[in-house]
Formats: structure tokens, C-alpha cells, sequence
């Protein structure tokens, strides 16, 4: 008599663990995110927030992608935002609460400044935001963001309303504003036409910033004329100075005392927003090159007298 076969069980992981399994996935390739939503109602609702994790703000056309990232038309987010309606339904709060990453692009909108202001207090998640348009008018929105611990802005649009050419006073400069109270990572964007004019001053509250770890310039001008006030701040562990294939800044440091800082790293980036996106995709970017270089360097695996540059390209 033959023995019967013994059927065959189909593996099957824990619900815990198969939560975990898909929104590992759906964090780090954000395209395979909508096919992942129609395998079954539990994985939709596991997945769907990281959908709106990511919100790149464009005036591209609809259905462009950046970076394996779905792009949000602005009209779309707004009647998300906008509708009064909806702001009881956990749906919407759901979606609000799930924004963490903003990359705000120039937006042909006027007046933007109110359309922004009702974004960032939509989503009270945010904790990475880059722009390099004006926002002197959003200072108290995000300042409402409790959660903001990055911010990449063109210092000349952070204070001010109007066009980056106009020259900012050192007392408009605030960096003990609410907005600065929970920030670690602040990457200050200067134009190279600007990059002669230190404003030392103006910079000299950086200090005011309480939880400041990381700093990054794009312009090695300016690092080294403020580097003064860079070792006042007492917890900063991290000073990158970023350079461009266009503009590269190793002739500038030779000789500056930023060198024998143990905390500064040169980098060359090659995309600044491929970066930011890698980042918001859970990779390191150049934030996280730099944190690795530097412990190296300091256990002694890099030398000291060749590790200046360092080359960066996120993929």
C-alpha cells in the first residue's frame, strides 16, 4: 500500500515580519510601490503611506518621475490639502501625516507663500525640507514643523521675501528663531556671484542653533571665512564643504584652517538631488559618505594629509 503523500505546505511568513518584508521594499524602490498595492488589502494599507512619503513639488507635467520617486502635481496636492472636508477623515490624516520629505522646485504660482504655508501645516511629519526660493514669508509654518531635523536653503531666501540679489541685513538674520530649535543637518546654499561678500556677522548666529551636528556649504569662500564661528558650536561633529565638477574648491583650501579640522570633509558632488533623493530613499547621501570618512580618519585608516577631497556620486 502506497504511503500517501504528505501535502505541501507553501511557506508563510509572520504578519509582523511580512509587514516589515514590504515596507522595507516599498521605502527603498518607491516605484515598485502602486504594483505593490494591488497584491493584497493588508499590503495596501501597509504600503500606501510611503507613497506619500516623498513629495517633490514641480511644475513639471503629470506623471513625471524623479529618481524612481513618484511626482505629485502641485494641483493634486492641493486639493488634497485644501479641502476642508476631509480634514476629519483618518484617511487624509493618514496621507498628511505620512509627508516627511518635501523638495520644493520654483513653482510658477503667485502668490505662492499661502499655498506653501497651508502644505507644511497640513504635515506635521516633515523632517527633511529643500528649497532655494524665498520663504521669508513660511518662517512661522515651519516653524511649526516640531519634527524638521534637515534643511537645505539659500540663506538670502530663508530671511527674505524678495530676490536673492538683494543684500540681507545682519539683523534680519535670526537663527534662534523657533524654526532652528530641533534642526541637526543645515545645508547653506550661496550663489558664487555672492560667495565674496562673508557676512560674517549674519553667520555669527549660527551658534544659536541648539542641536547642530552637520553643516554643509556649497561655497568654500564662505566656510572658511565664518570657520571662526563654526568652533563655537559646540555639538557640530560634521563641516562638508560640497563641490561641483564645474566649480571645484581645492585650490581655496590649501591653506585655509578648515584642513586641520578633524570634523571638515571635501566632497564632490556630482547631483545634488540625486543625493536628496537617495537619502530620502534611506540611503546615507553625502551626509552619510561624510560620517564614514571621518571615522575612518579618525581611527587612523585614512591619512590625515590625503583624505581632503573626497568623490561622491549617489546612484
Amino acid at each position: 500500500m502506497d504511503t500517501p503523500e504528505t501535502p505541501v505546505i507553501p511557506p508563510k511568513l509572520p504578519p509582523e515580519l511580512e509587514r516589515i518584508v514590504f515596507e522595507m521594499t516599498a521605502r527603498t524602490y518607491p516605484a515598485g510601490i502602486l504594483p505593490l498595492m494591488l497584491v493584497a488589502w493588508r499590503v495596501k494599507s501597509w504600503v500606501e503611506p510611503f507613497l506619500y512619503r516623498v513629495v517633490h513639488l514641480s511644475p513639471y507635467p503629470n506623471g513625471r518621475q524623479h529618481y524612481g520617486f513618484p511626482l505629485m502635481p502641485l494641483e493634486t496636492l492641493l486639493k488634497i490639502v485644501l479641502n476642508k472636508e476631509s480634514s476629519d477623515d483618518p484617511k487624509f490624516r493618514s496621507f498628511c501625516e505620512a509627508v516627511e520629505y518635501v523638495f520644493l522646485e520654483e513653482i510658477l504660482i503667485d502668490p505662492i507663500s499661502p499655498i506653501l504655508d497651508a502644505i507644511l501645516m497640513a504635515c506635521p511629519k516633515i523632517t527633511d525640507f529643500f528649497t532655494r526660493r524665498p520663504i521669508g514669508s513660511n518662517l512661522e509654518a515651519l516653524a511649526s514643523l516640531t519634527c524638521l531635523r534637515r534643511l537645505a536653503i539659500d540663506t538670502y531666501n530663508l530671511f527674505s521675501n524678495s530676490s536673492p540679489i538683494t543684500p540681507i541685513a545682519p539683523a534680519a538674520a535670526n537663527f534662534a528663531h523657533p524654526l532652528f530649535r530641533n534642526l541637526t543637518h543645515l545645508e547653506l546654499i550661496d550663489l558664487p556671484a555672492r560667495s565674496g561678500s562673508l557676512r560674517r556677522p549674519f553667520y555669527a548666529q549660527l551658534v544659536l542653533i541648539p542641536e547642530l551636528t552637520h553643516i554643509s556649504f556649497n561655497s568654500a569662500a564662505l566656510a572658511i571665512g565664518i570657520h571662526p564661528t563654526l568652533v563655537k558650536i559646540k555639538k557640530l561633529q560634521c563641516i562638508v564643504i560640497l563641490g561641483l565638477p564645474l566649480r571645484p574648491h581645492e585650490s581655496e583650501l590649501n591653506s585655509s584652517s578648515l584642513v586641520p579640522d578633524d570634523r571638515f570633509v571635501y566632497i564632490r558632488q556630482t547631483d545634488f538631488q540625486r543625493d536628496w533623493f537617495d537619502c530620502a530613499k534611506g540611503g546615507g547621501g553625502y551626509w552619510g559618505i561624510a560620517e564614514m570618512f571621518l571615522a575612518a580618519r579618525r581611527k587612523g585608516d585614512i591619512d590625515r594629509e590625503h583624505s581632503v577631497v573626497l568623490h561622491c556620486s549617489a546612484q
